[in-house]
């Protein structure tokens, strides 16, 4: 049961990470007609009006211990809506490519702060792979700037630390709360804070016009693009150590560069292969040692 629960999990981070990687192209579509604000809030109501009905289908009870609180809380803040409005401004002021650069630091910080916070241990296969998969990262973006501000690559820096501190805090309550209850409780606290920001940008903007493209768009990022991949992302911090389940974060700008050539009309150059080769060996050597090292500590 245990084997087949962990395999679940790495199908569940490839799924999370690879569906990531596709709203980003659903969002520069919509970033055309509406406001990252905007944006943000639409991608969250989308998803709790998308997860709140799958949690009362199976009968979850809605809401959390009282000692909890704080917990839920700090997901709801730093990881749906902090980390959230700062990436999208980050893509304003620094350019898609710099912020996915960046972002992809982020198994850096959540490897960091699992040893020092949650005590996991750290072994040499691990920062193995997360050296290759990072370095491959950086071969797929190629290196582009975009022309980005030292301002867009402070705010992708705090988004990134704002969700590595978000992703900790969902490791610490996911024995007592199962994924689709952690995520969609998250989701509606955080619509708390989204309300009155796209509130405020709405009065300052005005209402955005919308084409059925641009719909489509904001609906696959709610749901396909933001409700399913938090589900499956924090189903994998329920059965996968944090610092193993960063290890697939490198697939979103790798899923991000692969669509961006049909549908963004971008070239794919020698770099995105070789990097994404690289990308996808480690998680096939971080995948076998984890495997190993559970076959050696079925009980770690």
């Amino acid at each position: 049961m245990k084997t087949s629960k962990t395999a679940a999990a790495y199908i569940a981070l490839v799924l999370s990470c690879v569906l990531w990687g596709t709203v980003y192209i659903a969002n520069r579509y919509a970033l055309t007609a509406v406001t990252p604000a905007e944006l943000a809030f639409i991608r969250f109501f989308v998803s709790a009006a998308v997860l709140f009905p799958a949690l009362k289908i199976r009968k979850e009870p809605v809401g959390f211990r009282k000692e909890d609180t704080k917990y839920f809380v700090r997901i709801a803040v730093l990881g749906y809506f902090l980390s959230i409005e700062l990436i999208m401004m980050s893509t304003k002021y620094a350019g898609a490519s710099l912020s996915s650069l960046i972002n992809s630091m982020s198994p850096i910080l959540i490897t960091v702060f699992a040893v020092l916070i949650l005590k996991e241990k750290m072994t040499a296969a691990k920062i193995l792979c997360l050296i290759v998969s990072l370095t491959g990262v950086v071969i797929v973006s190629g290196g582009v700037h975009d022309g980005g501000t030292a301002f867009g690559v402070i705010l992708c820096l705090c988004s990134i630390l704002t969700w590595s501190l978000a992703a900790i805090t969902t490791r610490r309550i996911a024995a007592r709360y199962d994924a689709i209850h952690i995520t969609t409780t998250g989701i509606l606290l955080s619509l708390l804070l989204h309300i009155p920001v796209a509130g405020v940008s709405m009065i300052r903007n005005g209402i955005p016009s919308l084409t059925p493209l641009i719909v489509f768009c904001l609906l696959y990022s709610g749901s396909v693009g933001t409700a399913l991949p938090h589900f499956l992302w924090n189903y994998g911090l329920e059965h996968l150590p944090a610092s193993t389940c960063t290890m697939f974060y490198p697939l979103m700008p790798l899923t991000s560069a692969l669509l961006g050539a049909p549908l963004l009309g971008e070239k794919l150059g020698a770099g995105f292969y070789i990097g994404g080769a690289m990308i996808t060996s480690a998680l096939i050597i971080s995948g076998i040692a984890e495997a190993h090292e559970h076959a050696h500590h079925p009980h770690h």
